[in-house]
């Protein structure tokens, strides 16, 4: 008789990839939103793990320090009624899932994913490009199979022997939590080797597991990790 049962292994191993996807940002994402004219703050779907990027109608809107706003007078709380194109944007006290506007935006734009690559579509849509959540119940927005394949079994065995009961098994759960973490590591090691573009002046707010913004997934064109 099996120790653990399929389905609480299997939901082990769905959390587990959920973990890596936010640890390893590696599933960028890019979808409009709908705006209302008057209405500063939105609920954002899906949730970002972090925002790279924010665009009003190609026009980029920047992350707003929340340290700023306390002494920069254009954004007192009595000029914060103000409306028109947004110039900012501000996560903080509003939920992972929400997003606050800066002017207030003075335009409705509708949303409509279907031509965000398209110059028209991105003039006259507000875009957020971002890392997300791996969702175990999609086809499409997981992580990469050879990423996740060798690393998932360790992190769910190391919760199933953690778990309190009859088959707990602190010294197996540390042994799986080693390799857990050393597997982490290596994966961390070579995506932080990756080459990755200059980041100048104003970026976004999304941070990976090692310290920095996440490349653009764009390989080089030569050189020893280039595609040609």
């Amino acid at each position: 008789m099996p120790i653990f049962t399929e389905s609480y292994l299997n939901d082990l191993i769905d959390e587990t990839e959920q973990q890596l996807s936010q640890e390893i940002s590696c599933i960028f994402q890019r979808f409009s939103i709908a705006v209302t004219t008057g209405v500063s703050t939105y609920t954002l779907s899906p949730v970002p793990v972090g925002i790279l990027e924010i665009t009003w109608k190609g026009r980029t809107i920047y992350p707003y320090d929340p340290e700023d706003w306390q002494g920069d007078p254009y954004v007192k709380p009595q000029v914060q009624g103000v409306q028109g194109q947004p110039k900012w944007y501000n996560r903080v006290s509003y939920g992972w899932d929400k997003i606050f506007f800066y002017p207030i935006p003075n335009e409705t734009i509708a949303a409509d994913d279907t031509n965000l690559s398209t110059d028209t579509g991105i003039a006259s849509r507000v875009i957020v490009s971002c890392y997300r959540l791996a969702d175990p119940n999609s086809d499409s927005i997981r992580m990469p199979t050879y990423l996740f394949r060798n690393i998932m079994k360790y992190r769910a065995m190391e919760r199933a022997y953690l778990r309190e009961g009859p088959n707990q098994n602190l010294q197996a759960s540390e042994y799986f939590k080693k390799k857990y973490d050393g597997f982490l590591k290596n994966y961390t090691s070579f995506i932080n080797k990756i080459p990755q573009a200059v980041q100048l002046g104003f970026g976004g707010e999304a941070k990976s597991a090692f310290g920095r913004k996440p490349h653009r997934p764009i390989l080089p064109t030569s050189g020893k990790w280039s595609i040609s």
